[in-house]
């Protein structure tokens, strides 16, 4: 009796399956959203895996880039996209972490509407001043801007990025007075 409902079961399994394997992955092309404009490193990344990615599927990847309010937007066009996985995203830091804290509203829920499917990348921060600083350090650069106030500036990829983050933090830390100029990407 044991093995007749083993093999019922098992019967079971395989013709509840069998039409999720007959289906072919992909059919047509796939997406890759970046929230950031053409030329960010979240962009360098999809395009440099996309290739790659095409060959291996057998059809086109296509980058899109949907910039704005610090990858919101992108990341509110991938999470209503269908859960069919021809909507990829490069998601960044921002994204998924800080911008829910950041933005009033932000159209998405980091946790719920996306499902990370690999790790393909770092954000590094550095922090570089011009040769014609007379600086050679941080604590010269501290130095510097104290005995200087307000002519110091530094640049990021956007308000409320990481990069503006952490030029923010380190004006409130080191109790400098440094104006922040953010870009577009």
């Amino acid at each position: 009796m044991r093995s007749i409902a083993r093999r019922i079961i098992a019967l079971a399994i395989v013709i509840a399956t069998a039409p999720a394997l007959a289906q072919t992955y992909p059919t047509r092309p796939v997406t890759i959203v970046v929230g950031y404009p053409p030329g960010a490193s979240s962009d360098l990344l999809a395009r440099t895996v996309g290739d790659p990615l095409s060959a291996m599927l057998g059809q086109p990847v296509v980058v899109d880039n949907r910039s704005g309010a610090g990858g919101n937007v992108g990341a509110a066009y991938v999470a209503r996209a269908p859960g069919d996985g021809y909507t990829l995203m490069v998601g960044t830091d921002a994204m998924l972490t800080s911008n829910v804290y950041l933005y009033k509203n932000t159209p998405f829920d980091p946790v719920r509407d996306f499902a990370p499917i690999t790790n393909a990348g770092a954000n590094i921060i550095c922090l570089a001043v011009s040769t014609a600083l007379p600086v050679n350090s941080v604590a010269e650069l501290i130095a510097y801007a104290r005995a200087n106030p307000g002519k110091l500036s530094f640049g990021s990829s956007g308000t409320a990025s990481p990069h503006h983050l952490a030029g923010e933090l380190l004006r409130l830390k080191a109790n400098i007075d440094i104006l922040h100029v953010p870009y577009k990407g």
